[in-house]
């Protein structure tokens, strides 16, 4: 009951406490460092307090008055918290409008005072409750528990939310003078109830009777495990030579004593086991510093956001003014849509337990973490009363993920006294570690991430003038915490390609444009298009194959890779500048100009795509057999998280920032931060994993990648099969007229795959291409080549910076889609993904091309993002079957081994330049 009251206390603080803040006359950046001193506090002193409730030799348990005596205090900051303005009235402050405050106030530290008792003590109860909760629990009942915390917690919520939402000064429970002093009465009513509850529900057994009696430790796996290999033994002696009972060994007693885990920490170890902390952990507190991150972003300011930018409502204005009531009636109604986050959040925890079940923790982790990101991005997007209540359903689901699978983990990990996995099996631990202590690590990413939010996002605010700050941060924390869930190696393999992907939407958003722009017809725009796509189908085959027998000692990928990025870097500058290098160099006639944006064009564009098909046969070829779909899914994944960062980018009017002016325009500030974003993921990537160079690998068996067919060879070498293996063990070199060959000879399989791919790319490259030409002269009725400021084109614009949020929501849609694509599969099978993922682009353009409205064509790009996802996955994934089998036929069911060489770099590549032939 005790996380009814908190919650109850959160809701309370997360509509309140910014315009508390805000009406005592500070600033949006002076607010966000207040909000900073409850997370510096708890981040050192949470950790800490968690440690001494591990140790604690009181009589009446460890965890119980260490949450009283938090509960206290948390209940002095409810009374100072709302009074802070009339208490520094009473000390001398003058009592003047917000907009007439200046110099010294008391009511600054008295405010500060009572919310970081009630912040800090608040957070740091969440973590020692659930520590005593997973205390008096068996193990089998901790995932029970936790969700029933959520369930209640999401209760008390919603009450919290209901409260604030009410108008108390219209009703005669006003007692206290103010919305806020009300509302905090109840909750502190309801926390007092709620902490007597828990206190006096379950008693815990004090620390030195557990040390003296092990009958009274919490059973743990190795405890368990102990004494049965302990009855096993006895049961076995008796079995054999039994004629009296057989007493216990004291030393086999003494033995199960030492392993116990449930000894003390020490403040030496607490400290030592922050730093020397397990892998394992380091991804889950890091995935939860992320998570939080997003959450805060969005409920922090979520009421003055619906205010200011929902309603255009002003905090500032003088009371009563028609801008302050707009004010007041958005807080009020933010606290509607947090009720609804609440109720959702309580609805869900009651069947995330059988999720897990069924889909295991990793899916239901990231799909509530990505959920929540889709969700802000659209209420960033559309500042609607409307979707406020379809993006609050997001949260909840997100809210109840992060606070129940994490500590779910942590119980588990202690459980098992094992926080690694080799072979499949679990690794004991050799450190003692406190679980309190390590719950609470797990709270404190909150105050750490409150602490970041604090500092960086007021300053933001100010900066940009414009609350919607803070839910696309919402938006883009939470897409970055589903990638740390997943495995951090296959990401950093994977971020060149959110560079590209980035490329991609730059393109696609503004070359059309500025082709246009310089004065070409639509014809020459289309014929210029084409001629990186016909550079790509001569050449990208043929730069693969040269991966394939590169010799050098970095590897046969990575120098390609290289050159290759530094070329999309160079045409990137070039590209959206076309003009100004035109000038510098003296031509300024519209054929030279077009030249010179030709150039670019292709750098840009033909490498782009040549890197990724060599990128994801580097990905594939130092990954294992069972990764290579994992790998595949994240670069969608990643890739959909680029192709938003890329439209997002062509969604800002730069101009307005005042960085555009120093760049030279929207155009050229847009490939800018895309140019920042690939150089990054080109690093990364480039310095992921190291290659194994050719002439090692031919030079060492051993060294050579592993492949389904040198296993099953394995296996008939071992049955008697020896001379029939050794002639295939030669590496896959192959040379330029191998190649030429393996094009002209294609496997009937490759194919069919090819010509889905070719026709599929066809598809979507009709839709990408001029997508927002459509949007910005159909949907929106504008003209590029109107007159610049005239209405015709400022409506043309307008229909640009919309296409790219359309755009934005084709990739947030491909990176959900691709979370499941690999379980999908395992459920209904390659082709019934493939097809199903290509009727839903068909069914998306018919309904785009007969309904042109604004909704319909934003609501149907959505389709066309489970296509992509769909193209960019399971047709390379085949491919390296093919290639992992050395089989591209089958038989009356069997396969049928190849008997011609072919370079697996070759046939990647072929399956990307069906995207160069798909563009001519």
């Amino acid at each position: 009951m005790v996380i009814v009251g908190i919650e109850f206390l959160y809701a309370a603080e997360t509509a309140f406490v910014t315009p508390i803040l805000l009406g005592i006359g500070l600033s949006h950046t002076f607010m966000t460092m207040i909000w900073a001193f409850s997370p510096v506090l708890g981040f050192f002193f949470a950790p800490m307090i968690a440690s001494f409730s591990d140790t604690i030799r009181v009589q009446w348990g460890r965890r119980r008055p260490v949450l009283l005596a938090l509960g206290l205090a948390m209940m002095t900051g409810m009374w100072i918290l709302p009074h802070g303005k009339t208490i520094g009235v009473f000390f001398g402050d003058p009592d003047v409008p917000v907009d007439q405050m200046e110099g010294f106030r008391w009511s600054i530290p008295v405010t500060i005072v009572g919310l970081v008792l009630t912040d800090f003590d608040a957070e740091t109860s969440n973590g020692i409750a659930r520590a005593y909760f997973m205390d008096m629990c068996a193990p089998d009942d901790q995932a029970r528990v936790l969700t029933t915390a959520m369930f209640i917690g999401g209760l008390g919520g919603t009450a919290g939310y209901v409260l604030g939402a009410i108008d108390w000064s219209q009703t005669n429970l006003d007692i206290l003078g103010s919305n806020e002093a009300t509302v905090f009465m109840f909750v502190f009513i309801v926390f007092g109830i709620g902490l007597l509850i828990t206190l006096t529900s379950y008693r815990e057994v004090p620390l030195p009777l557990m040390e003296s009696d092990p009958l009274l430790r919490p059973i743990n796996s190795n405890a368990f495990e102990a004494e049965k290999s302990r009855q096993l033994a006895v049961y076995s002696i008796s079995k054999d030579v039994l004629v009296d009972p057989v007493k216990p060994d004291k030393d086999a007693a003494l033995s199960v004593e030492e392993e116990d885990d449930e000894k003390p920490l020490k403040l030496r170890d607490f400290l030592r086991n922050i730093i020397r902390m397990p892998k394992s952990l380091f991804i889950l507190y890091s995935t939860q510093f992320f998570s939080q991150l997003g959450y805060l972003s969005y409920c922090l300011y979520f009421t003055d956001f619906v205010g200011a930018e929902v309603f255009g409502g002003d905090v500032s204005a003088p009371p009563g003014s028609p801008e302050a009531v707009l004010y007041e009636e958005g807080v009020r109604y933010g606290c509607w849509g947090m009720a609804v986050f609440a109720v959702c959040s309580a609805s869900y925890s009651a069947v995330i337990e059988q999720l897990v079940k069924r889909f295991s923790a990793r899916p239901v982790y990231i799909g509530g973490l990505l959920l929540f990101s889709l969700g802000m991005l659209f209420m960033g997007l559309f500042k609607e009363k409307f979707m406020i209540f379809i993006a609050s359903p997001t949260v909840g689901i997100m809210y109840a993920t992060m606070y129940s699978l994490p500590y779910l983990l942590v119980s588990q990990y202690h459980s098992k006294n094992s926080f690694e996995v080799k072979d499949g099996k679990c690794v004991p631990s050799t450190t003692k570690r406190g679980f309190g202590a390590d719950v609470s690590m797990m709270s404190s990413m909150l105050f750490l991430a409150q602490l970041i939010i604090s500092l960086a996002i007021g300053s933001i605010i100010d900066a940009v003038e414009s609350n919607v700050v803070v839910i696309f941060s919402a938006s883009i924390f939470s897409l970055v915490a589903a990638l740390r869930k997943s495995r951090l190696e296959l990401v950093r393999l994977s971020l060149l390609i959110v560079g590209i992907e980035c490329t991609y939407a730059t393109e696609t958003a503004l070359v059309a444009p500025i082709l246009l722009g310089i004065g070409l017809p639509h014809t020459v725009m289309t014929m210029i298009w084409a001629t990186p796509s016909m550079a790509g189908l001569l050449f990208a085959p043929v730069i693969a194959s040269v991966s394939d027998r590169l010799r050098s000692r970095w590897g046969r990928r990575r120098p390609v890779m290289l050159a290759l990025g530094v070329t999309i870097l160079t045409g990137m500058f070039i590209l959206p500048n076309g003009p100004a290098v035109g000038e510098l160099l003296g031509l300024t006639s519209v054929g030279w100009l077009a030249t010179i944006t030709t150039c670019g064009l292709i750098m840009t564009d033909f490498s782009a795509e040549t890197s990724n098909g060599l990128c994801r046969t580097y990905a594939m070829e130092v990954c294992t057999i069972r990764d290579q779909a994992r790998v595949l899914s994240i670069m969608v994944l990643t890739g959909g998280i680029g192709a938003t960062m890329g439209a997002l980018f062509g969604a800002i009017d730069w101009s307005r920032l005042g960085i555009g002016h120093y760049l030279g325009g929207n155009d050229a500030s847009v490939f800018a931060a895309n140019w920042i974003v690939l150089f990054v993921g080109l690093l990364v990537t480039l310095t992921s994993f190291a290659e194994i160079p050719l002439p090692v690998q031919e030079s060492e068996p051993m060294l050579r990648p592993v492949t389904q067919k040198m296993l099953l060879d394995e296996v008939k070498r071992v049955h008697g099969g020896s001379e029939e293996v050794e002639q295939e063990d030669v590496p896959e070199v192959v040379g330029f007229k191998q190649f030429l060959l393996n094009v002209l000879h294609m496997p009937r399989s490759m194919k069919v795959l090819c010509l889905t791919q070719l026709l599929s790319h066809m598809s979507y490259l009709t839709y990408c291409l001029y997508y927002t030409d459509f949007v910005g002269a159909t949907v929106y009725e504008g003209d590029v080549r109107a007159l610049k400021g005239s209405l015709a084109a400022e409506r043309y614009a307008d229909g640009v910076r919309f296409a790219c949020l359309g755009m934005a929501l084709c990739s947030t849609t491909s990176s959900i889609y691709s979370v499941f694509i690999e379980r999908l599969i395992v459920r209904f099978g390659a082709r019934s993904v493939y097809v199903g993922g290509l009727l839903a682009h068909c069914c998306g353009m018919l309904a785009m091309g007969l309904v042109p409205h604004k909704l319909v064509v934003f609501s149907c790009c959505a389709l066309t993002g489970i296509m992509y996802a769909t193209i960019y996955s399971i047709p390379f994934l085949l491919i390296s079957h093919y290639h992992s089998k050395n089989c591209f036929a089958e038989v009356d069911g069997e396969y049928v081994e190849s008997i011609e060489r072919r370079g697996f770099g070759v046939d990647v590549s072929m399956m990307s330049s069906m995207l160069c032939l798909a563009q001519v």
